[in-house]
Parts: C-alpha cells; sequence; structure tokens
C-alpha cells in the first residue's frame, strides 16, 4: 500500500469563468464499431503551469452517461491522468466502469491492495485507516468548501474501504445530483484501498449546493454529505 492517504474533501475553483469560455467543448466521432464517442476538452488544473487543456474520450452508454475509460486515452490525456494522481499519492483508476452524468467530466484515482482469503491487511494500510484491521469497513469524506457564481470548480471526495471477502467495490460522488459520477470493480480476493473521486461542476445563482460521497464493498457501505456554498 502507498503512502499516507489524507481524507481532506475540497473544492477547486477553475480559472475558466463561464461567461468567458464554455466550460466544455465537445465534438462526437464514431468509433469501428459505429459507437458515439463525446470528445471532450476543456481546462484541468496543472501544478506547474496552472491550467493545461486535456481531452477526454467517452463512451455515451444506453442511459446518455458518459463512460471513461483509462485505456482508450491518448498518450498525453494518460500522461496527465497519471500526474494528477500522483500528487496524492495514487494512481489512474483502471480495470472497472467509470461514468459520468452527461454535463460533467472528471478522474478518479486509486490504490488497491489485494489480499488472500483469511490475510489481514498490511499495517500501512491499518494506521492509515485508524480502524481495526480485522473488520470490513468504508469511510467516505464528501466534497465541501465555497465556490463563485459561474465559475466551473472541481469537486474532490475521498473513500476508504476494507473488505474481507471478494466481490465489488462502488463509489459514487455527486454535486447537488446534477454532476456525478459513479465507478465499480470487481475483486476476486479480498481487498482494501483508497479512493479520490474528482468530478467538475458549475453553478449559475447564489445557493447551498448539497454533495455527497459513498462507498460500498459487498458487506456494508459507507456515505457522507456536504455543502458547497455559491457565492457572487
Amino acid at each position: 500500500m502507498k503512502g499516507t492517504f489524507l481524507m481532506i474533501a475540497m473544492v477547486i475553483p477553475f480559472s475558466l469563468h463561464a461567461e468567458e469560455q464554455e466550460v466544455f467543448q465537445d465534438r462526437v466521432e464514431f468509433d469501428v464499431a459505429g459507437s458515439r464517442v463525446v470528445v471532450r476538452s476543456a481546462l484541468w488544473p496543472e501544478s506547474k503551469s496552472g491550467m493545461v487543456k486535456v481531452e477526454q474520450r467517452f463512451q455515451v452508454d444506453a442511459d446518455g452517461n458518459l463512460r471513461y475509460e483509462y485505456d482508450e486515452q491518448d498518450e498525453r490525456t494518460k500522461a496527465y491522468h497519471r500526474s494528477y494522481c500522483a500528487e496524492s499519492g495514487l494512481d489512474p483508476f483502471v480495470g472497472g466502469e467509470v461514468t459520468f452524468t452527461p454535463e460533467a467530466a472528471g478522474w478518479h484515482c486509486s490504490n488497491v491492495e489485494l489480499h488472500e482469503v483469511g490475510e489481514q491487511p498490511s499495517d500501512a494500510q491499518s494506521s492509515v485507516t485508524g480502524q481495526d484491521r480485522s473488520v470490513d469497513f468504508v469511510t467516505a469524506r464528501a466534497p465541501s468548501g465555497t465556490t463563485q457564481i459561474g465559475v466551473n470548480f472541481l469537486a474532490m471526495g475521498y473513500v476508504s474501504y476494507q473488505s474481507s471477502q471478494a466481490g465489488s467495490m462502488k463509489v459514487s460522488v455527486h454535486v447537488d445530483q446534477r454532476c456525478r459520477t459513479d465507478v465499480s470493480r470487481h475483486y476476486s480476493t479480498p481487498f482494501s484501498g483508497n479512493h479520490e473521486a474528482r468530478v467538475n461542476c458549475i453553478a449559475h445563482d447564489s445557493r447551498f449546493l448539497t454533495t455527497g460521497m459513498e462507498g460500498c464493498v459487498p458487506r456494508l457501505c459507507g456515505s457522507d454529505r456536504g455543502t458547497i456554498s455559491v457565492r457572487q
């Protein structure tokens, strides 16, 4: 298990303002199977230059939601995803299903440790979560903070989890139920890990936005609620 995972949910305003430029620039392509692909270009935070334009490729599912797969991205997007997650000591989430609501985008980062049946998780995992290593658990932290009207912002939520049996891990984070992303992955052995979900959103009036973060392992779920204050 990689180093300490600090669960501090937060909101990061982008420098991009809705009145100056569209939040996203989309174009539609079709893959070799004839399926529709949305190529979404947006500015994202970057530690060295401040903001950088990155394209993400999304398959459109039957419900109109956007499905992101790391392996389907170009090398520049993969490199950004890796760098973005590395800032939190994590890796890009791969090998599972990632979806976003049609007007959203974002990133998922994680680290996972697989265990043999009956094996106890490592001391490192226990110290990070502060939980008893002998029990299943899910600890969630929803995004909270402040933002301004018309400013595209990035909401980040976190989950730490441990499962003593094989099965699915599921995570979701939302802002006002409009901007939402969900992930899931099945593991064939007991597992433990951390997951960071980041979803963008924007508000056009002054109010409080309700946020939520939920994580589930086979035997239980954990959730948290937060609030983002939208100011003039």
